[in-house]
């Protein structure tokens, strides 16, 4: 039977970083110690130190099945099994690991993270709140947990957890502040002031959240936004009150009284679900610049001209077979297939032009051009990118494509969208593509 002085001793060899020294002497051990499951837990802890799951998962597995007690190999068994995609197994491991020690916050912590992963968002918040009554500073229970009401629609309680987005102790926080000292929280005392706003999280968001700034101008708010360069023509033409920068460096180039990430417009606003703003549409563009686009493109004015959005979505079919889905169950006499997605890789070019889809992508500069080509089309179909956002921000019929994972943004069980009353969602799969395509 393995002495504690043994135990000790691998213990310490890891606390030291001698990994390696420490899964030799485990294995050098397990010759006379072959039933041992704390042999088998330091191989695989140190065999995942080392990145090498497999060998890892097996040795975790055989230390659980010797010694159904051993909190750590539950954890990191668990954790493996999460990374496979396996949620439900993983979650048995964890709530093993729950009984065995009560008062662990990262045990209750894995058991949200699991959960969330299965949709089951409530006992993935009651899990979350049980990590934080254990231990309060853990600013990833709360975190996770703005994630989950955002998605559910409580929006007010979600974007006041969401702001710890931005804390630096969260591990890969989507959002870095802009500057040192604290953001706004409210719209309090803010007339006349000069306040920075930067974009965050891509340019999707700056098109979905920059519907909020217009009541801070009212408020009296000189708003000055930072946003990506391919949105400052499109934003500028409809947000002539607001200045805009893609260049800007808060140090260099100006003096301001408050600021705060993009986002946060939505918090310090107090937004619920049903009253989100202009969800009828708030972008346009010049009508003659769009019928300049019209003429130069050769777009019909005859049949329905429906625009398509086939890339960047992992969820989804690979992207020529999305694409030759689309163009078969939306080609008809009376259907003008239009393709918005830039960079086509050759077997998609061969596929629009053997089934007649023009290209539009390829000339659009950035996305006040995208705006126009929007602009004329009865209707868009796609997966989930700032163009299909933009088409939603326009009042176009837009119907959205939604892989099994997706943003926090569409809701979990929505049909209609909360912030565009234009685009309808479709959960899609292998299975029912079609329909969601004909629709």
């Amino acid at each position: 039977m393995l002495n504690d002085e043994k135990i000790k001793q691998l213990e310490t060899m890891f606390n030291e970083g001698k990994i390696e020294e420490a899964k030799n002497l485990a294995e050098d051990l397990l010759k006379d110690n072959e039933d041992d499951a704390k042999l088998y837990y330091v191989i695989g802890n140190a065999l995942l130190l080392q990145n090498k799951l497999e060998e890892a998962k097996e040795n975790l597995t055989k230390s659980v099945s010797l010694n159904q007690n051993l909190v750590g190999a539950l954890l990191l068994l668990g954790g493996l099994t999460y990374k496979e995609g396996d949620f439900k197994k993983a979650a048995g491991y964890f709530a093993r690991a729950a009984k065995l020690d009560p008062n662990n916050d990262k045990v209750y912590y894995n058991l949200g993270t699991a959960h969330q992963a299965m949709e089951d968002y409530e006992n993935a918040l009651n899990f979350y709140q049980r990590a934080m009554q254990i231990n309060p500073k853990d600013v990833k229970n709360y975190y996770n947990s703005s994630l989950i009401l955002l998605r559910k629609g409580d929006y007010e309680r979600g974007f006041d957890l969401y702001r710890l987005r931005y804390h630096q102790e969260l591990p890969d926080r989507p959002t870095s502040l802009l500057v040192n000292h604290l953001p706004l929280n409210s719209t309090k005392d803010i007339e006349d002031k000069t306040i920075l706003v930067y974009d965050e999280q891509g340019i999707e968001r700056t098109i979905d959240f920059i519907r909020f700034l217009p009541s801070f101008v009212k408020k009296g708010a000189k708003i000055v936004l930072r946003v990506q360069e391919p949105l400052q023509k499109l934003m500028s033409f409809n947000y002539p009150d607001i200045t805009f920068s893609h260049t800007l460096n808060p140090e260099d180039e100006m003096t301001f009284e408050g600021h705060f990430p993009l986002m946060d417009a939505a918090y310090m606003l107090k937004v619920k679900k049903r009253d989100v703003p202009f969800k009828e549409g708030y972008l346009k563009v010049d009508e003659n610049d769009s019928k300049e686009f019209r003429e130069k493109h050769s777009i019909k004015n005859e049949g329905k001209n429906i625009g398509i959005i086939w890339k960047e979505d992992e969820n989804l079919l690979p992207n020529a077979t999305l694409l030759e889905e689309m163009v078969k169950n939306l080609k008809d006499e009376s259907v003008n297939i239009y393709s918005l997605v830039e960079n086509i890789a050759i077997e998609e070019g061969d596929i629009l032009e053997d089934n007649g889809v023009v290209s539009l992508g390829e000339d659009l500069e950035d996305f006040y051009d995208k705006a126009l080509a929007i602009s004329n089309m009865d209707a868009v179909i796609g997966i989930d990118t700032p163009s299909l956002h933009l088409s939603g921000a326009m009042g176009k019929p837009t119907t959205l494509l939604l892989g099994e994972k997706s943003d926090w943004f569409w809701g979990s069980k929505d049909k209609k969208s909360s912030w565009y009353d234009s685009i309808t969602i479709y959960k899609i799969n292998n299975q029912n593509y079609k329909r969601a395509i004909k629709k």
